[in-house]
């Protein structure tokens, strides 16, 4: 028996043939997300190093297959979910005044928070123990979702810093 499976009419392969059998259920198919998208390639410019922009959307593209194998369902939402939930609504930013430096809670916009998100998702996802960056940053994406993660305890905690420093934050007329 050929290990190579058979075609049909058309040239298509044969599900049966690649199968072994027609009682076996065929797999789940991931949809491959389109390449343009401005999330995804966020992420594979933060991924990528030396301007080898190939190798990080592959890397991205193995994530979302590593995503799906863990949750067996679309990557591309949970991914998504997983950045929104990780991103903080503010960031402090420290200022000296008469000596003393103090915290100053400031709003982030929608591309600001995405940036932290992706930063604090690398980062963390660093500290995996897992050899491949593919299945670090997937395996923390799905512990985000789950709520475990330690970029959401980083989250919550810039929070707290920012509603206990809340009095030093200046309102200004036409700022976000």
């Amino acid at each position: 028996m050929s290990l190579l499976p058979t075609t049909l009419s058309k040239g298509v392969p044969d599900p049966t043939s690649v199968l072994g059998s027609s009682s076996a259920k065929p797999a789940t198919r991931m949809a491959l997300p389109p390449s343009e998208d401005p999330l995804l390639h966020y992420l594979a410019s933060h991924i990528m190093r030396h301007g080898e922009r190939q190798k990080a959307s592959r890397t991205v593209t193995k994530m979302l297959a590593e995503i799906h194998k863990l949750t067996n369902a679309p990557a591309l939402p949970i991914f998504r979910q997983a950045v929104d939930l990780a991103s903080p609504s503010v960031r402090l930013r420290s200022q000296k005044k008469n000596a003393k430096s103090s915290l100053i809670p400031t709003p982030l916009n929608d591309r600001q928070r995405t940036f932290f998100a992706v930063k604090w998702l690398l980062a963390v996802s660093k500290n995996r123990s897992e050899k491949k960056i593919e299945e670090r940053l997937a395996k923390e994406v799905v512990r985000i979702i789950e709520g475990e993660s330690e970029v959401l305890r980083k989250k919550t905690e810039m929070h707290k810093l920012a509603v206990a420093n809340r009095s030093n934050a200046t309102f200004k007329p036409g700022r976000a």
